[in-house]
């Protein structure tokens, strides 16, 4: 697994927390979520049934999802609950022709980011004194 160069620690072992959610190809990390045949909806992650149409299960196929979008709004925790810990951003990140997601945000604590270009990455959620949590989250291109 490839994450952020300088993102953790290397004597700790890694989690990595979002197990089926992501993968990585010859372009680089991509989200997994789901596709309905019947009507286009995409979800991530994937769903039981279509939210949209509400076909089943067998009906949703495996979809790789954009690896950029938007922020589509956001939130700064000032005093996150372990193991997160510190401050950090949470935010909807409205992918390129594709669905929302919510995770952590890559950038300046203090930005002002609504509508700001990011792209996927993975890279180190949270870290204790036995582990780094490592998943999926956003960065901010630009500002």
């Amino acid at each position: 697994m490839t994450i952020e160069a300088g993102e953790t620690s290397e004597a700790k072992p890694k989690l990595f927390v979002h197990e089926g959610l992501v993968e990585q190809g010859v372009d680089g990390w991509r989200l997994i979520g789901s596709r309905c045949t019947d009507c286009g909806e995409l979800r991530f992650p994937s769903a039981r049934a279509c939210p949209a149409c509400f076909a089943p299960a067998e009906r949703l196929a495996r979809h790789a999802l954009p690896q950029t979008g938007h922020v589509y709004t956001f939130s700064r925790v000032l005093r996150g609950s372990p193991p997160f810990g510190g401050s950090y951003v949470l935010a909807w990140v409205q992918l390129d022709g594709g669905p929302r997601v919510f995770c952590q945000l890559d950038c300046e604590f203090e930005a002002e980011v609504f509508g700001s270009p990011c792209e996927l990455v993975v890279g180190a959620l949270w870290e204790t004194e036995d582990a780094v949590g490592v998943g999926y989250k956003f960065k901010v291109t630009q500002s």
